[in-house]
């Protein structure tokens, strides 16, 4: 016996096949951040926006941000808030910062130069860090080079780009250590940076290493980031300030 139940069945699933796509809802994280600007300090105000509030940010170039509060969909985006001709208010995204759900302390790193029409780019730094006690360095290479060197006695390793290193200097007060950093050419060590700088027991301090945009000055740039620690950290990635 012949059957022609396929064409209706035919119809129903290309009808199916017809429908629009259901979004997935973006993934909601819940997080406590800190951000500062890479290059210059701001010009006029970033907002975010937190349980329907414009929340305006404080973005320093040397030093963290306030500790901040977000729960919502990721990405995090940052507008400007502008007052349209009509009086409306205008809200114009120039960021956006892709939070992985199970970061719960990220640090915002705000970058002249976005894509896709945004002013910044948004580098999400991983602020749970083991051993990150006031009086420590925490090291991250960016630069083209292996590098080592000293503060102190104390020896800092960071064997390519993107590696990283936490020291404790191990003060119990205020300090000027010596500074030095070489940088590896063609299987040789070289001279790259030497300093002097101020210890402080009660800071951590967040160290980037890039290659120099003043050759004159030599192959490396360190760019030093400190937080005051009211507190001792009690315990991995807790912060207290």
């Amino acid at each position: 016996m012949r059957s022609y139940l396929y064409f209706p069945l035919l119809t129903y699933c290309l009808a199916l096949l017809s429908l629009p796509a259901q979004e997935v809802p973006a993934p909601i994280i819940d997080v406590k951040f800190t951000a500062f600007m890479w290059d210059k300090p701001l010009k006029g105000h970033i907002h975010y926006s937190s349980e329907g509030e414009d929340i305006p940010l404080n973005l320093p170039n040397l030093q963290r941000s306030p500790i901040y509060s977000y729960t919502g969909p990721t990405p995090l985006p940052f507008y400007t808030i502008e007052a349209g001709t009509d009086g409306q208010t205008i809200r114009s995204t120039v960021a956006e910062a892709n939070i992985p759900v199970d970061m719960s302390k990220p640090l915002l790193i705000f970058i002249p130069g976005g894509s896709g029409g945004l002013d910044y780019r948004v580098a999400v730094l991983d602020d749970e860090v083991k051993d990150f006690r006031p009086g420590s360095y925490r090291f991250i290479n960016l630069s083209s080079y292996a590098v080592k060197g000293k503060i102190g006695a104390v020896d800092v390793n960071l064997s390519k780009r993107g590696s990283t290193a936490t020291v404790d200097t191990g003060v119990d007060e205020v300090s000027y250590e010596d500074v030095i950093f070489a940088i590896e050419q063609n299987d040789t060590w070289r001279p790259a940076f030497q300093t002097v700088w101020r210890i402080d027991p009660r800071e951590r301090m967040l160290v980037f290493l890039t290659d120099s945009t003043k050759r004159h000055l030599g192959p490396l740039e360190l760019k030093a980031i400190p937080q005051l620690v009211l507190n001792p950290v009690p315990s991995a990635g807790e912060e207290n300030q």
